[in-house]
């Protein structure tokens, strides 16, 4: 790029001669990155990949386990807590079920009633029939008119349908939040767990070490050159 660039305390040119920019900085210029996010999504993908194949290969049973649960662990539920803030939806949850949206032959019914009604309602005036008959009439029209009006309302409602359909390695996401503002601690983090068991400390070594071991063979097969151009970054 060609031209003059003002600079001053205020707002710094940053793409200097020798200036090493922070990893962070490249987050908000998108224009500026130099591939480095991606190279790390494949570094990553290959890491998780190989995570799974480590231990299948070794028997494990890879096992979902539930972010947040009703258990008090390590004292989380002290520093966080989830409540229930939603529920107008869960009673609009329940109604539903109780009372399922109308079928389109119930929609049909009610607007037959309706015209009915209004027919009539036109028939009386027509006649010049007393202000009673003609009266009453009109309420009973009004009563279709809301009566139809509701079942459209819930008809455009859809009730939430309910899905039927050793070694255990915990490998996924973990929600820890702490009063922490280091940056070696975060609150969402993905986290390696492997539990054997009637295993003792030399077992546990052993299985770290080969784990790792594993990873950067890995890393060096599959992703090298991802890797030499993180070097270099």
């Amino acid at each position: 790029m060609y031209g003059i660039c003002y600079c001053n305390d205020m707002l710094p040119y940053k793409l200097r001669f020798g200036h090493h920019l922070a990893f962070a900085y490249f987050k908000v210029s998108n224009h500026l990155q130099d591939g480095s996010i991606a190279v790390i999504a494949q570094i990553r993908n290959a890491l998780a990949l190989a995570t799974h194949s480590f231990f299948q290969e070794r028997h494990f049973l890879y096992v979902h386990t539930p972010i947040i649960t009703t258990s008090d662990c390590e004292g989380a539920g002290e520093m966080f807590q989830v409540t229930t803030l939603i529920s107008e939806a869960e009673m609009l949850e329940k109604d539903l079920i109780k009372n399922p949206p109308p079928l389109e032959a119930d929609m049909e019914a009610a607007k037959q009633l309706v015209s009915e009604r209004g027919l009539a309602v036109k028939q009386l005036k027509d006649a010049k029939a007393s202000k009673a008959d003609t009266g009453a009439s009109v309420v009973e029209l009004n009563k279709a008119k809301e009566s139809l009006l509701k079942l459209d309302e819930r008809s455009k409602l859809k009730p939430g349908i309910p899905q039927k359909d050793g070694k255990i390695d915990y490998t996924q996401d973990f929600f820890a939040p702490e009063q922490s503002h280091t940056s070696r601690h975060l609150a969402v983090f993905w986290m390696v767990e492997p539990e054997i068991a009637f295993a003792d400390l030399q077992d546990d070594m052993n299985c770290a070490e080969a784990y790792v071991k594993y990873m950067c063979k890995w890393l060096l097969e599959k992703c090298l050159d991802d890797m030499e151009f993180m070097a270099k970054s």
